[in-house]
């Protein structure tokens, strides 16, 4: 006797880890690309020219306007009260020195940026870590319940095939003993 509850259990089985297999997969190729472009994205942030940063070329430009017109004031007002060349170089360094303090500031906004953008790259790389461990997890159990289900199906399907032999047994001494019983009613007779 074919035992066909336990074929159809085991070939749900099958069916059904296939199927989690196949979305497994897809699921982990979305994950990693998602992953590589996000890290692409940190990557080519973090290696990004500061100075390409419009609101950096925005202060620098203003900067550079201001310092033009206070250094040509200067020169204006020193040729006029006819202050030495060494005013006008004095007022030209302070000109500069501003220059470098909004220098100084961008660069310590690009450490700033910097900065973000590498713990940006950490808790990314930790949620996928956990993602992972968790997908394994989840993969392990998925597969200790389908080993758990086959062995119940198996299990079930011999116990069905030992209750079969047994209640054919049980009817094959049934119909010795009634072919018995007719042949000890036949042999009084």
């Amino acid at each position: 006797m074919i035992p066909w509850g336990m074929i159809m259990g085991l070939a749900g089985q099958a069916m059904s880890g296939i199927v989690s297999a196949r979305n497994n997969a897809q699921q982990k190729q979305a994950r990693n690309e998602y992953e590589a472009k996000r890290q692409a994205e940190i990557e080519a942030e973090m290696h990004s020219n500061p100075l390409a940063r419009s609101e950096n070329r925005h202060a620098l430009n203003e900067m550079r306007k201001a310092t033009e017109k206070a250094t040509e004031r200067a020169t204006n007002v020193n040729k006029i009260t006819g202050a030495t060349p060494e005013a006008t170089i004095a007022q030209q360094e302070l000109a500069m020195e501003a220059m470098g303090d909004v220098v100084g500031k961008i660069a310590s906004g690009e450490s700033d940026r910097q900065d973000k953008l590498i713990q940006e790259r950490r808790n990314l790389d930790d949620a996928m870590y956990q993602d992972r461990v968790q997908e394994r997890a989840a993969r392990n159990e998925t597969f200790a319940n389908l080993a758990s289900n086959a062995g119940n199906i198996v299990g079930s399907s011999l116990q069905g095939l030992t209750d079969t032999k047994t209640e054919n047994s049980q009817q094959n001494n049934w119909w010795e003993s009634f072919q018995k019983a007719k042949a000890d009613a036949l042999s009084k007779l």
